[in-house]
């Protein structure tokens, strides 16, 4: 499956199907509900979802089937950006209507799922402000970590790359 254009036009993955082998961070606020639509999570916070789905919707490249309703919010900033850009870029759209977020949180469950997807671990370091916003919205926070491929590393993991190019020794 090829990555899409988002509705700002960039490219992004498919839901479910992150971009395989390249480093990419993205953030997104997702409100989940058995019984609320993403339409009435919409009307109600008064901002268009980037990404919704409906209970029982097929998702994702296997085609899963949805056990809940879904409004997301998605980060803005492009894949390379730090994950701090992205955590801030969500919540500075979120912000102004995190009280009504945090008043779904009673008949939703609210999370701002994190994706890292780099070749070598990142600090991953969220600020006191950052934490209370989430308090205000009632959301979880839920980090995914994963390394992608690297030649270079992979390599010196094998033992196949030798930087030094010693002489061989003779044993004496």
């Amino acid at each position: 499956a090829r990555p899409r254009p988002d509705h700002r036009g960039r490219e992004r993955e498919l839901p479910g199907h992150p971009m395989i082998g390249r480093e990419n961070i993205s953030v997104r606020l997702k409100i989940t509900s058995a019984t609320l639509t993403a339409a009435d999570i919409e009307a109600g916070l008064g901002v268009k979802a980037d990404e919704s789905w409906k209970l029982g919707d097929r998702t994702g490249v296997f085609g899963a089937i949805e056990k809940a309703n879904c409004y997301t919010l998605i980060s803005t900033p492009p894949p390379t950006a730090s994950l701090e850009e992205h955590v801030q870029s969500v919540i500075r759209r979120a912000a102004p209507i995190a009280a009504k977020i945090g008043e779904f949180a009673a008949v939703a469950t609210i999370k701002m799922i994190c994706t890292v997807q780099r070749k070598s671990l990142p600090p991953i370091i969220l600020g006191r402000d950052d934490l209370r916003w989430l308090g205000v919205m009632g959301a979880q926070l839920d980090v995914e970590v994963s390394l992608v491929p690297d030649k270079e590393r992979d390599a010196l993991r094998a033992g196949t790359v030798d930087h030094a190019k010693k002489p061989p020794t003779t044993g004496c």
